[in-house]
């Protein structure tokens, strides 16, 4: 079995202010999450290393939208980043 260990990165707080400018301009949490410049892209581009496990994006997009909850969460400053 192979482990695999992702770095957190630092929170995104020049995106995290756009993406709830986002929110606030009326677009939805799918929106923000998956849409151009979104959550999930964010972070594909940092995790990468996923897709040499056979982790697809579209996968990763599914583990993103599972989480999607914890993301509106943090988006609003009622989670942390970590």
């Amino acid at each position: 079995m192979t482990i695999v260990r992702l770095h957190i990165p630092d929170e995104p707080v020049e995106h995290l202010a756009v993406w709830r400018q986002r929110l606030a301009n009326g677009e939805t949490l799918d929106d923000v999450l998956f849409g151009d410049g979104g959550i999930e892209a964010w972070y594909w581009d940092r995790w990468r290393a996923v897709e040499r496990l056979g982790i697809q994006r579209e996968h990763f997009s599914l583990l993103a939208g599972r989480h999607r909850r914890e993301f509106g969460l943090w988006l609003r400053g009622e989670r942390r980043h970590e």
